[in-house]
């Protein structure tokens, strides 16, 4: 009986550590060689340059009314926006600088704006002060595209948003 029941326990075990569980996508920080069944752990690097794959802001698409529209996130917790539209500013250039924190399990992205310069017929007004903050929850998050729904902006003509932002 002893050794039927050593015997189960050794199958068992042999079959349960085949399927380590961890991080399968090497793209991810901590991608891990020893995993074989992805469990959704993975974590990915957010700094470098994205550009806007689709926005809703309270309620209405307003993904074409941008011509350009790039984010770039640097590893030192800041960010740079610079978006041309021809339906805001005069159809000329906005930049947004400020401030950005991704939480450890990377399910929430907050953006503290802290500088916005207009342009006028190409020429920068000067940066002018803001402090405005959005968090965001994130929907998904991988190493090629990055999605996210509004969970909170001190901006009150922003009550709702998405987005969908793709890695150059």
């Amino acid at each position: 009986m002893r050794y039927n029941i050593l015997c189960i326990s050794l199958f068992f075990l042999a079959f349960s550590s085949c399927k380590k569980e961890g991080c399968t996508d090497e793209s991810a920080t901590n991608y891990s060689s020893e995993a074989k069944k992805n469990d959704g752990s993975c974590l990915y690097n957010i700094a470098g340059t994205w550009t806007i794959s689709s926005y809703i802001a309270n309620g209405t698409d307003i993904t074409n009314a941008y011509t350009y529209y790039y984010l770039t996130m640097n590893s030192a917790g800041t960010y740079y926006a610079e978006a041309l539209s021809p339906q805001l500013n005069n159809g000329d250039w906005v930049d947004v600088y400020g401030l950005y924190t991704l939480n450890s399990p990377q399910t929430t992205l907050t953006l503290t704006s802290t500088g916005v310069d207009y342009y006028n017929n190409g020429v920068s007004t000067g940066i002018s002060a803001v402090s405005e903050q959005t968090v965001w929850n994130i929907n998904s998050f991988n190493n090629n595209s990055i999605s996210c729904s509004l969970l909170s902006s001190t901006d009150p003509s922003l009550s709702s948003g998405q987005f969908t932002f793709v890695r150059l």
